[in-house]
């Protein structure tokens, strides 16, 4: 008796077809996520100089030492002051407070990474090595090689990607 054999899901038009189409959507999911990304951090800078101005202002009035401490209060903290200018001598005073609890941590904390390199892999990496790290975009390779790491290439003066 003859062995039987499955068609492949892609030979039936139907199934084909609706991954195809599936696939052509899904193409514009990275320019959608990069569209997105760009509008949402577009304000960071106005919001920036928004808020070391209003720490300036938060230091001409004796609650901060200097307007990046404007950076270690939360916005719920900020709107605590409430259009009475200056604060009340209490709210300056946990203000103050809250800014120096919050610098001594940050200042404890220095040094300390983020995320555990632990969590990392690890490789040896080559005395000719230049960069070496894990490669976030598409690059230009002069052939196939097994790690992300930037090489200085002995016969020029070009860098070979390996």
């Amino acid at each position: 008796m003859g062995r039987a054999t499955c068609p492949s899901p892609l030979a039936n038009p139907t199934p084909a077809a609706a991954f195809l189409g599936l696939l052509t959507e899904a193409r514009w999911f990275p320019q959608i996520r990069e569209d997105t990304r760009f509008y949402a951090t577009l304000i960071l800078p106005v919001l920036r100089r928004t808020l070391l101005e209003f720490g300036r202002r938060l230091v001409d009035t004796g609650v901060l030492d200097v307007p990046e401490d404007v950076f270690h209060l939360k916005l719920d903290e900020l709107e605590r002051i409430d259009g009475t200018w200056p604060p009340p001598p209490q709210l300056a005073g946990e203000l103050r407070a809250l800014v120096a609890r919050r610098k001594a941590k940050r200042a404890e904390l220095k040094g300390t990474p983020l995320v555990d390199p632990r969590l990392f892999k690890q490789t040896e990496v080559n005395e000719d090595v230049m960069l070496h790290g894990t490669q976030v975009a598409p690059a230009w390779q002069r052939e196939p090689c097994a790690s992300s790491t930037m090489h200085r290439s002995s016969a020029s003066s070009d860098l070979a990607r390996c």
